[in-house]
C-alpha cells in the first residue's frame, strides 16, 4: 500500500473528466481500475527515472463496451500516467490526477486537497471515453473519465445498440449526405452531468435536480431538434401573421427600436402592438407595388376610330366610298 499526496485545488472540477491517452478504439467503456502503482518519471535532462518526478501508473481494465463494434474491446487495457503534486509539471495538468480522484471518490468538488492510498483506486468502476487524437486521428486518446452510474450505462448502451442493428450495407447510401449534419451536432455524451445541467439552465429548460445524465442529454438534443423543426418552417412562416401578444412591452420596445419606429415613451403595449403591425403591412403593400413593377405592360391595342370628316368629304366628292363603308377601315 502506498501513500500519495494530491492537491487539485486548481483543477477545475468541472472540466477534469476529459484528455489523455489510450491505445483502444473509439468509444464509450466500462472498466475497472486494476492497478495503481507510484512510479518514478524520466527526467527530461538525463533520460534517467527520477524521484523527483512522481506519476502514477493507473491500468484500467474495460469490462464492457456500449457498441457492438467495440465489444472486441472487451479484457483490453488502458493506461493512464497523470503526474503528482511534486512533479515540475504538473501546474497545468492537475486536472488528470483530479478526473480519477473524482471518478474513485477520493476527491470531490469541496475535497480538493489531501492524501490516499494507492489501493483505494483499485476496484473502482469508471466510465471512460475515448476519442481520436486531434493531431494525430489514427491514434487515440482518454476523452473522459467519470464514476460508473449502472443506471446511465444502461440507458446509453441500450441506445447505442440499436443503431448497431443497422448494417454497414445500409449506412453505405447515407453516410457521405450525413457527414456534413454530423459535423454539427454536438456529442453530449462527452459533456459532464454539471455541464449538462449548466446549458440547460442558460437555455431555461426545466428539468429535475435528480435527473441523470441521459436525461439531461434528451433534454438538450429535443431542444437541438426543436430548433431545427424552427428554421425548417421559417419561410412557411413569413406569410403568417406575427403574434406579438406574447411578448413583453420592453421586447416591443427593442423590436421598434430596431425597425426605426417612433413611439411615445408612454406607450402601452397594445400601441406597441399597432405600430408594428401597422409597419408589417405597411412591407406588404411595398412588396405588392415591387410586384406590380415587375410584371410587363401588355401590349396596347390599335385602336379603331372614326373616319376624320375631311377624308368623308374628300372620299364622298370622289364619289368611291360612303361614310359608312369607311368605318369599316382603320386609319392609313
Amino acid at each position: 500500500m502506498t501513500k500519495v499526496k494530491y492537491d487539485v485545488t486548481n483543477s477545475d472540477p468541472e472540466r477534469a473528466a476529459s484528455g489523455g491517452g489510450a491505445s483502444v478504439n473509439p468509444g464509450r467503456y466500462h472498466g475497472r481500475i486494476s492497478t495503481v502503482v507510484l512510479k518514478k518519471g524520466r527526467d527530461p535532462d538525463s533520460g534517467q527515472p527520477s524521484k523527483d518526478h512522481p506519476l502514477l501508473d493507473i491500468t484500467t481494465k474495460i469490462l464492457e463496451a456500449d457498441s457492438k463494434k467495440n465489444k472486441k474491446m472487451k479484457g483490453r487495457d488502458i493506461r493512464d500516467f497523470p503526474l503528482l503534486p511534486e512533479h515540475p509539471s504538473y501546474d497545468g495538468m492537475e486536472w488528470k490526477l483530479d478526473r480519477w480522484l473524482l471518478a474513485s471518490g477520493i476527491a470531490t468538488k469541496k475535497k480538493r486537497k489531501g492524501s490516499f492510498d494507492t489501493d483505494d483506486m483499485v476496484d473502482s468502476d469508471v466510465i471512460i471515453v475515448v476519442r481520436p487524437q486531434r493531431n494525430d486521428p489514427q491514434r487515440t486518446e482518454i476523452g473522459s473519465v467519470v464514476a460508473y452510474d449502472e443506471e446511465e450505462w444502461e440507458s446509453s448502451s441500450s441506445d447505442d445498440d440499436e443503431d448497431d442493428d443497422i448494417s454497414d450495407d445500409d449506412l453505405e447510401g447515407i453516410e457521405d449526405e450525413d457527414e456534413d449534419e454530423d459535423e454539427d451536432e454536438e456529442d453530449y455524451s462527452e459533456w459532464t452531468a454539471d455541464d449538462l445541467r449548466e446549458e440547460l439552465d442558460e437555455r431555461e429548460i426545466e428539468y429535475k435536480k435528480t435527473a441523470k445524465k441521459p436525461t439531461l442529454i434528451k433534454l438538450l438534443e429535443a431542444d437541438d431538434e426543436s430548433d431545427e423543426d424552427e428554421d425548417e418552417d421559417e419561410d412557411e412562416d413569413d406569410d403568417q401573421e406575427l403574434d406579438y401578444s406574447d411578448r413583453s412591452l420592453d421586447e416591443l420596445k427593442e423590436e421598434l427600436d430596431e425597425r426605426d419606429i417612433d413611439y411615445s415613451s408612454k406607450v402601452t403595449k397594445k400601441k406597441a402592438i399597432a405600430l408594428l403591425e401597422e409597419d408589417d403591412e405597411g412591407d406588404e403593400d411595398d412588396e405588392d407595388e415591387d410586384e406590380e413593377e415587375d410584371e410587363p405592360e401588355p401590349p396596347k391595342k390599335k385602336a379603331k376610330g372614326k373616319t376624320s370628316k375631311s377624308t368623308k368629304s374628300k372620299k364622298s366628292k370622289k364619289g368611291k366610298k360612303s361614310d359608312d363603308d369607311d368605318e369599316d377601315f382603320p386609319f392609313k
